[in-house]
Parts: structure tokens; C-alpha cells; sequence
């Protein structure tokens, strides 16, 4: 904040991005967000539980069935994919689906344990599944921290995933716009 307050600017553009949903369950703590999964040389050994079967879920897990991973994606909606569009959706269920990938649909996950996760399906059934490690695909929250720190006096436009975490072509085009009109 001081760095930025040193530079007395006429107007901020805060773009600090989301971090990782984590849903309220216990043992939340044991999982690991997709994005730290993708970005490092974490071991997460040969069997892996992707919990969200969106965009980023699906991704995640074909990056981990390409490294020889063994992967389960658990949704809670009824298919995989809602937020791909259909012929991108379809190629990668296909590749997906050709790496062995294994979908549980219908399932809320309750808990993660030490050995994976405590789902519940359509009928309220308590059902476990196993995994060296766990994975959550779960979206994004707003990193709005910098923008509730900068004095009332200061301009400041919130743009990009500090607004709302979308697809990057929004974020792109949202800069753009307000670059222009500033």
C-alpha cells in the first residue's frame, strides 16, 4: 500500500486477480487448489481426486492423467463441463475419457480425509473415495484486499478477476476499455 500511495497517483487500477475457492468442510485444509497443482513440482502421487468438474477441473485433470495419474473428478451438478463450450467441452471429455479418467456425477463432497474424500450422492448416501491426494477445482474468489485499503480520496477502478474471475478475454477487454475512457 505504501508503494503505491508514494507515487500520490490521480487514480489506481486494481487487477490483483482471485484466489482459490475453498468450500467450508472439514478438512479442507488437506486439498490443494488446481492453480498450485499446475504451477508446481508438488508430488502428488498416483492417484488424484479433482473435486469440480468445470473448466478448470477438467483441465486440471487431463494435465494429471497426462503425467501418468490415476484421476477421479467428482461433480456435484449431473455433467462435467457446463461452463466449456460444446465442441471444445466434447473434445476434452473425449481425451479425457481415453486417459481413463473417471467421472462420479452427483456427488457432494462432505470431507476430505487423509486418504481422500467423504462424498454424499443424489440419495444422501455416504459413499468414500480414495486418492493419494486431493484436488480443488472450485473457482475463484475476488482478491479485493488492495482496493479496501486505499484511502476514499484516491480514484480506483476494480477490473479483471479482483471484480469478478471470468475467462481472460474479459479481463483483456475490460482493461481496455477502461484504458481508453481514463
Amino acid at each position: 500500500m505504501e508503494r503505491v500511495l508514494s507515487h500520490s497517483p490521480d487514480a489506481v487500477i486494481i487487477a490483483t486477480g482471485a484466489m482459490p475457492s475453498v468450500p467450508p468442510i472439514p478438512g479442507a485444509e488437506k486439498a490443494f487448489p488446481a492453480q498450485e497443482i499446475l504451477c508446481s513440482q508438488l508430488d502428488v502421487g498416483p492417484t488424484v481426486i479433482v473435486v469440480g468438474g468445470n473448466a478448470m477441473g477438467l483441465e486440471t485433470a487431463e494435465w494429471l492423467a497426462s503425467k501418468k495419474k490415476r484421476v477421479i473428478v467428482v461433480e456435484m451438478r449431473d455433467e462435467v463441463g457446463s461452463d466449456i463450450e460444446p465442441a471444445t467441452k466434447y473434445a476434452l471429455t473425449d481425451r479425457l475419457h481415453d486417459y481413463g479418467v473417471k467421472f462420479e456425477v452427483r456427488k457432494k463432497v462432505i470431507e476430505v480425509v487423509d486418504n481422500g474424500v467423504i462424498c454424499l450422492d443424489e440419495n444422501d448416501q455416504r459413499r468414500s473415495l480414495s486418492a493419494d491426494r486431493v484436488v480443488f477445482a472450485l473457482g475463484a474468489t475476488p482478491n479485493k484486499d488492495l482496493g479496501r485499503e486505499l484511502p476514499e480520496k484516491i480514484k480506483s477502478y476494480v477490473i479483471g478477476d479482483a471484480k469478478e474471475p471470468r475467462k481472460i478475454i474479459d479481463a483483456i477487454s475490460e482493461a481496455y476499455a477502461l484504458a481508453r475512457s481514463i
